[in-house]
C-alpha cells in the first residue's frame, strides 16, 4: 500500500519528495538508531533532489525514486510497531501514518472511484488530488504546499490527542477517525469546487 501510495502520488513536481521528506523526518525523530539514520539520510537526500526538481525542475523522480521511497517508509513502520514502549500503544505508527496519509488515502480514493464506474483500478486518470488542485488553477508549487500542509495538520491532530491525557486505550479510538476525516474533508470540498468549475465550463 505505502510503496505503490507513493509511486501514484509522483505526478507533480515537488510532491512526492515533499511528503517524503515529512514522513521520513518524522519517523527519524521518532525510530530507533537504525531507523533514525536511514530516514534522515534518505530525507537529506531527497532535499537535495527537491534542489533541482520543484521550482525550477531539471531532474525527476519517477518509479526509481518513488518505489524505494515508499518501502524505506514502510520498512521503518514496520520496526516502529515493534520498538520497545512502557506497556502502552505506540504513538509513533500513528504519527508517521499522518504523515503519509495523503498518498495512502489518495490511491485508495482514486481505486474505489474508479471500481464504482467500472473501470480497472490499476488504469491511471486525472482523478488524482493533485490533479484536481491543477484543474482549479493552482500552480504545482502552491498544490504541493496544501497537501503537504494538510499532511501536518494531520500528524498535529494526531500528536494533540495522544497529548491530550486521554487514557491510552481511548486515545486510539480518536485516533483513527483524525487520520481519516481531514484528507476525506478536503478532498470533498476539493471536489465540490471542481464539479461547480465543469459545470461553469460546460
Amino acid at each position: 500500500w505505502i510503496v505503490n501510495a507513493f509511486n501514484l502520488i509522483d505526478g507533480i513536481n515537488g510532491l512526492a519528495g515533499t511528503i517524503g521528506i515529512l514522513a521520513l523526518t518524522g519517523m527519524g525523530i521518532l525510530g530507533n538508531p537504525l531507523v533514525y539514520q536511514l530516514s534522515y539520510a534518505f530525507a537529506g537526500a531527497l532535499l537535495a533532489f527537491l534542489f533541482f526538481n520543484f521550482v525550477k525542475p531539471r531532474v525527476f523522480m519517477g518509479d526509481c525514486g518513488s518505489l524505494p521511497l515508499g518501502y524505506t517508509l514502510a520498512f521503518g513502520m514496520s520496526h516502529l510497531c515493534y520498538q520497545e514502549t512502557s506497556g502502552l500503544p505506540a504513538d509513533e505508527p500513528f504519527l508517521v501514518l499522518a504523515l503519509m496519509i495523503v498518498p495512502l488515502f489518495d490511491m485508495l480514493r482514486v481505486f474505489v472511484i474508479r471500481l464504482y464506474y467500472g473501470k480497472n483500478p490499476f488504469r491511471g486518470d486525472r482523478n488524482h488530488l493533485h490533479h484536481l488542485l491543477l484543474e482549479l488553477g493552482l500552480s504545482h508549487v502552491l498544490a504541493t504546499s496544501l497537501l503537504a500542509g494538510l499532511s501536518l495538520f494531520t500528524a498535529g491532530l494526531v500528536w494533540l490527542i495522544f497529548n491530550s491525557g486521554i487514557p491510552a486505550g481511548m486515545s486510539t479510538l480518536f485516533v483513527l477517525p483524525s487520520i481519516v476525516l481531514p484528507p476525506l474533508l478536503f478532498s470533498g470540498l476539493l471536489w465540490i469546487k471542481v464539479r461547480k468549475l465543469r459545470k461553469s465550463n460546460s
